[in-house]
């Protein structure tokens, strides 16, 4: 009987030091661990699989969100992440989430043909474009400053913040145009301001001049800010080095 009861005390004497020994070994790590300081690294701007492998390493895990647009990260790059890089988390395993950015988020051009020049700006406003450049054009289809296209057109698929350049009618074309001043202008200018005076450049006559560039216009047959006819011709004298 008293050989038993010592065999019981053995027993219960080993028992109780594998006990104390696992405790020591795997639960006591384990509590050291969860309150153990971890500093969360900065993974913004960082691919998926590098953000992934950074926390990883920091003993972290990586939990991805809905991807989100954003004009300036490029797509595939951590947009944000929660908690941020910088701070302390307790305990490894701890979930990082990450928003990984999907770009500049596409829109539709919006129909602006036939609309006033007003409300295509608010249209292009509404759909987060800019207005680009205008041209204007004399034509009897449609109203003065409605607007006649846009480039790019109608339903074409374009970046968010993108410029819309617009053609814009002058309505009516005038009877009369006003001449410009073509005096010091190049050739070429001198002939596209007269394109659109509604108005052509006539006779050229060439006049050495060394002082000037090549084909600036010295004179010109009618003086500029009179009144004329549309598609009046104007004679002009330009500059020549020989």
């Amino acid at each position: 009987m008293l050989k038993k009861g010592f065999f019981v005390v053995v027993f219960w004497t080993l028992l109780s030091i594998g006990i104390v020994v696992a405790i020591d070994r795997a639960v006591m790590p384990w509590l050291v661990q969860q309150n153990q300081q971890i500093q969360v690294p900065d993974v913004v701007e960082l691919s998926l699989f590098e953000a992934d492998s950074i926390l990883v390493h920091a003993g972290l895990t990586m939990i991805e969100a809905a991807p989100e647009y954003d004009p300036l990260v490029p797509p595939g790059l951590i947009l944000s992440q929660n908690p941020e890089g910088g701070s302390f988390v307790k305990g490894k395993g701890r979930w990082v989430r990450v928003v990984a950015s999907k770009g500049r988020e596409k829109v539709t051009v919006p129909n602006l043909q036939g609309v006033s020049l007003r409300q295509a700006q608010l249209l292009l406003q509404r759909s987060r474009l800019v207005l680009g450049h205008i041209s204007w054009m004399y034509t009897e289809d449609f109203p003065e400053r409605v607007v006649i296209s846009s480039a790019p057109g109608y339903r074409a698929e374009v970046f968010q913040g993108e410029t819309i350049d617009l053609l814009v009618s002058q309505g009516s074309v005038p009877p009369t145009a006003i001449v410009p001043h073509f005096v010091g202008q190049s050739l070429e200018g001198a002939i596209l301001l007269a394109r659109d005076a509604g108005l052509k450049i006539g006779k050229i006559t060439y006049l050495p001049d060394e002082d000037l560039l090549p084909e600036t216009v010295l004179e010109q047959s009618i003086k500029a800010g009179q009144e004329v006819s549309r598609d009046a011709v104007i004679d002009v004298v330009v500059s020549t080095i020989e």
